[in-house]
C-alpha cells in the first residue's frame, strides 16, 4: 500500500512548511494578510488529499480478509462426470444460471435419488446454492442463500435433502433439490458444521466450534434437540452413521486425528483416536467397513464397526477431503488426486492425477460417478 508510505514521507515536510509559515507573523501586516491566506489554501488542499489517501487506504485495508473479486480469483469451479468406475472423466466448469458472481469452488455435492444426472451442490465457501439435471453440463441456482452454508446429503427419504450452515440455519428439499425451504435448527450453536442420517428420522449435526452442542432429531429433522459436546478440543471435520440397524452408532473425525465414536445417538462418546497429527477430513460406512480420509495421503480403515482403526497404504502423499464407499468401490478425492479401491479399502490405485485440480467432494452409483472442485486458471 504505497500510500502509507506517501503519508509519513510528507508529514516532516508539510510540518517545516507549516512552522516556516507561521513565523511569518512577525512580517508586516500586509504581507501578514496576504501570507494567512495563502496559508489556509494551502492548508485546505493538504487536508483534503490526506483525507482522500487516508480513505483509499482504509478501503485496502478493511479488505484484507475478504474474498478476492471473482475475475481476481486464480480458481474456476469444475464438475467430472464418469459412467466407467474412473477410466475416462468428462470435465465441465461450473457457470450457473442465477448467480452473478463466478463459482470459485464447491465444497459439497449430493444426489438424493438413484440418478446422478440431477445432483445439487453448495459451493463459493456455502454462499451459492447450485442444480443441475444433465450431470453438470449445465447449472441453476434454485435458491439463494443469505449465509454460508457448510454440508449438504440425502435424508433417505426419496428425493429429500439437507444443507447446514452458519447461525444454526438449515434448508431442505423433498422435491430433489427443485424447491427449498429455509428453518432454523433452534440449537445453541455458533453454526452447523456436518449432518448426516441413519434413517428418514434420524438424523446428527455436528457443530463449527468444539464446545457447542451436538444436535439430533427422531422426526426427519423437523425438530432438533440437544446432546452434549463431542468430548474433544478439536474441531470435527465430518460424521457419519454406522448402519440405519440400529440407527444409533455414528463415528466423527477432525482435527489432530481424533476419532470418536457413539452408540447412543450423542448422549456420549468414546475416543478411538490413532496417534498421527494428521487432520481426518471425511468418514463414511458400508457395515461394517469403515475408512476415514486425511490430509497427507492418511487413510484409515476399520472392519469392526469403528472400535479400532489402521492405516492403509493410499499411494499418495496429498491431502484427501472426501471418501465415498459403494458397492464395488471405494473412492476418495483431494489435491490433485482422485483414488479408488476394489478391496474393499485394503489398497489404492490413483485413476486421475492433474496438478492443477482439486476435489472437495465425490459421489458413485453403480460405476457412474460425479466429483466436484475447482481448477486452477494461472
Amino acid at each position: 500500500m504505497p500510500q502509507i508510505g506517501l503519508i509519513f514521507f510528507a508529514l516532516p515536510y508539510l510540518k517545516v512548511y507549516l512552522c516556516h509559515r507561521l513565523r511569518l507573523r512577525s512580517s508586516s501586516n500586509k504581507l501578514k494578510k496576504t501570507n494567512m491566506k495563502k496559508n489556509l489554501i494551502f492548508i485546505t488542499l493538504v487536508c483534503i488529499c490526506l483525507s482522500f489517501i487516508a480513505s483509499d487506504c482504509n478501503g485496502e485495508l478493511s479488505g484484507i480478509n475478504e474474498p478476492n473479486p471473482p475475475g481476481d480469483n486464480p480458481f474456476q469451479a469444475i464438475s467430472l462426470y464418469t459412467y466407467n468406475a474412473g477410466e475416462t472423466w468428462t470435465v465441465n466448469d461450473i457457470r450457473v444460471t442465477g448467480i452473478s458472481v463466478s463459482i470459485t469452488s464447491i465444497q459439497g455435492v449430493s444426489c438424493f435419488n438413484y440418478d446422478l444426472s440431477t445432483v445439487t451442490a453448495i459451493g463459493n465457501n456455502g454462499y451459492a446454492i447450485m442444480r443441475t439435471t444433465n450431470s453438470g453440463a449445465n447449472w441453476y441456482s434454485p435458491v439463494i442463500p443469505d449465509q454460508n452454508f457448510y454440508d449438504i446429503t440425502g435424508t433417505n427419504t426419496e428425493n429429500g435433502g439437507i444443507i447446514v450452515g452458519s447461525l444454526s440455519g438449515m434448508y431442505k428439499t423433498s422435491d430433489n433439490g427443485s424447491n427449498w425451504t429455509y428453518s432454523l435448527a433452534h440449537l445453541p450453536t455458533s453454526g452447523l458444521h456436518a449432518v448426516d442420517f441413519s434413517d428418514e428420522m434420524r438424523g446428527m449435526v455436528i457443530p463449527t466450534e468444539p464446545a457447542d452442542s451436538v444436535g439430533i432429531t427422531t422426526d426427519g429433522g423437523n425438530t432438533w434437540q440437544t446432546r452434549p459436546p463431542v468430548n474433544t478440543t478439536n474441531y470435527t471435520n465430518s460424521v457419519k452413521f454406522i448402519s440405519s440397524s440400529p440407527g444409533t452408532e455414528a463415528v466423527v473425525c477432525g482435527h489432530s486425528c481424533k476419532i470418536l465414536k457413539t452408540t447412543n445417538l450423542g448422549s456420549s462418546w468414546d475416543d478411538v483416536s490413532l496417534n498421527y497429527d494428521n487432520n481426518l477430513n471425511s468418514v463414511d460406512f458400508i457395515d461394517p467397513v469403515g475408512i476415514i480420509a486425511g490430509d497427507g495421503g492418511l487413510i484409515l480403515r476399520t472392519q469392526d464397526r469403528g472400535e479400532f482403526w489402521i492405516s492403509v497404504y493410499a499411494n499418495t502423499n496429498k491431502n484427501l477431503k472426501k471418501v465415498y464407499l459403494e458397492g464395488n468401490y471405494y473412492w476418495a478425492v483431494g489435491d490433485n488426486i482422485i483414488i479408488k479401491s476394489s478391496n474393499q479399502g485394503m489398497s489404492w490405485e490413483t485413476v486421475r492425477y492433474n496438478d492443477k485440480e482439486y476435489y472437495t467432494d465425490i459421489i458413485f452409483i453403480k460405476g457412474t460417478g460425479i466429483v466436484v472442485g475447482s481448477r486452477k486458471t494461472n
